[in-house]
């Protein structure tokens, strides 16, 4: 069994990230699920974390995607997550370490977000 943290770059994620060092958990990989518009910010502290990253395959970036699309970026349609973030995460994973590996994930949520 692996255990992945899924690395957004902001308060909540960063926060886990040294719980679980400090802690000792179990963490066989960082991982960033670049968008390709986030913050100037977020790219900084993905310089001084180094986890892998992976990017969606549908366009260069979600703003990208909902231009082609002619939509707008909506919580309700879960682009953003989905296909993103979740998507690219999970196919990278499931490459380097198959389809038969199990994975506990951590995820840094605040306890307002939706």
């Amino acid at each position: 069994m692996k255990h992945i943290l899924s690395f957004g770059g902001g308060i909540n994620s960063t926060a886990l990230l040294f719980l679980i060092r400090e802690k000792g958990l179990p963490l066989d990989e960082v991982i960033f699920a670049d968008t390709g518009n986030e913050l100037p910010e977020t790219y900084e502290v993905i310089e001084r974390i180094k986890p892998t990253i992976v990017k969606s395959e549908l366009a260069p970036s979600l703003y990208d995607y909902c231009f082609a699309k002619k939509i707008l970026p909506s919580r309700m349609r879960r682009d953003c997550t989905g296909k993103f973030k979740v998507s690219p995460i999970r196919k990278y994973l499931r490459k380097k370490y198959g389809k038969d590996e199990k994975f506990v994930t951590y995820i840094g949520i605040a306890k307002e977000e939706a």
